[in-house]
């Protein structure tokens, strides 16, 4: 089955405040594939608000490590909301 992976205005926002995807594509890349390939695998987190799946990034280069969040919708689509430096790393 193959999926699409689309990018959120927020989640382009967010990565702009990082250096802009040019900066921190080579922690996505990773991350890409991992969500192609089964997003389904990816820890949830949730409140009574709202449900967001995350992948984490290990620090590559001068780019610390990355949480994206991200949305499975019903046609299998993944939906990247937002990334952040990932203090937990």
């Amino acid at each position: 089955m193959r999926r699409s992976i689309f990018f959120a205005p927020s989640c382009d926002a967010a990565a702009a405040l990082l250096g802009g995807y040019e900066r921190i594509d080579c922690s996505l890349d990773s991350a890409i594939l991992g969500l192609s390939v089964n997003p389904y695998t990816h820890p949830t987190v949730e409140s009574d608000f709202y449900q967001a799946r995350y992948i984490t990034t290990i620090p590559i280069g001068d780019v610390p490590a990355l949480v994206w969040l991200f949305h499975i919708d019903t046609n299998n689509d993944v939906t990247l909301w937002y990334v952040e430096e990932f203090e937990g790393y």
